[in-house]
């Protein structure tokens, strides 16, 4: 299996994952002047995509996959090391606090 095709996999199975019928909905869109589509409201209430949500486009083989980014977990990881342990770091800040 191609790399794009197991992107294309992963992504359809989170669509399963998050809907509650069994048949992926399939909707033929029109773009826009500026590039601009529109997700059907069916599709945005099935995935749970509302207003503001940051969606990530990539290319692949077969076309365009949408998905959902997730900043919490863009950020996990990012302030590891800076802080060591969180408790002793606190009770360091306030001994200086104290001083």
């Amino acid at each position: 299996m191609t790399y794009e095709k197991s992107i294309v996999r992963r992504f359809i199975n989170q669509i399963e994952l998050f809907s509650d019928c069994e048949k992926p909905v399939t909707e033929k869109v029109k773009v826009g002047i500026r590039g601009q589509v529109v997700i059907p409201k069916k599709l945005r209430k099935k995935l749970n995509i509302e207003h503001g949500v940051i969606l990530e486009i990539e290319e692949a083989e077969e076309g365009l996959i949408l998905k959902p980014v997730n900043p919490v977990a863009e950020m996990k990881g990012l302030g590891e090391g800076v802080f060591e342990d969180p408790v002793e770091y606190q009770r360091k800040l306030r001994k200086e606090w104290e001083t």
